[in-house]
């Protein structure tokens, strides 16, 4: 038996000739998140600037120039905001290297790579957070989208691989990669309080449906499937 954490994974394993598969999704734990926030982070960043968060390892699926890119062409509608990148980079320092010689070439200003933080130093940037931004090209669940949506800021993601399934209907997704469409989206996003609203309070409806999941009893079933397939 092979198992997905998607839909999205389970039909990849089809396609490669798996006889017998099934999606145990990723369990819907977001403890990391109650803690009590950093205060240093919210001193640096909580202020009356628009804050764009991605969260995510610092690896070239996650398409963090594409980030780039579309938020150089932002900066110029709103230019009081910065582009906060938190997570590890571990394994790729070139990559980073070529992030950084991106931001230099570009000239865009108020690009933070944050790196690897804390639960606290986590729960902060997402409280600090007016939106969610990935223009990631390949994932199989994708964790933090399910994280903004559990910290309620609107996300806006470019829908590719797993993504779409994952966010259900739910926040924002876009399909062109041209930044002045994806700056304008995000422009149109959190400049209507109203809209704003409305956006999370359809990701709350997916996000409470996911977290009624079963998922000791789907683990359960799981087991029951393997333990047929052995006898």
């Amino acid at each position: 038996m092979a198992l997905g954490d998607s839909e999205y994974n389970r039909l990849e394993l089809d396609s490669l000739g798996f006889k017998n598969t099934g999606v145990l999704p990723v369990v819907s734990d977001f403890t990391h998140l109650e803690v009590e926030s950093n205060p240093f982070v919210a001193k640096c960043f909580d202020d009356d600037w628009t804050n764009i968060l991605f969260v995510g390892r610092i690896i070239p699926n996650k398409r963090i120039d594409d980030l780039i890119h579309c938020f150089n062409a932002y900066k110029r509608i709103n230019p009081q905001s910065p582009l906060l990148i938190v997570g590890s980079y571990s394994g790729f320092e070139y990559y980073l290297a070529t992030l950084h010689y991106l931001v230099a070439t570009t000239g865009v200003s108020d690009v933070h790579f944050i790196g690897q933080v804390s639960n606290e130093e986590l729960t902060s940037y997402y409280d600090i957070g007016d939106l969610y931004f990935c223009a990631s090209e390949h994932e199989g669940f994708c964790v933090p989208l399910m994280e903004g949506f559990y910290k309620r800021i609107p996300v806006v993601a470019y829908a590719a691989a797993a993504v779409p399934a994952t966010m259900a209907g739910a926040g924002v997704l876009y399909e062109s990669k041209d930044p002045r469409h994806v700056a304008a989206l995000i422009d149109t996003v959190l400049s209507n309080p109203a809209l704003e609203t409305e956006i999370v309070r359809n990701q709350d409806v997916v996000f409470d449906r996911l977290h009624a999941e079963d998922f000791d009893a789907m683990l359960l079933r799981t087991v029951e499937q393997l333990s047929l397939i052995h006898i």
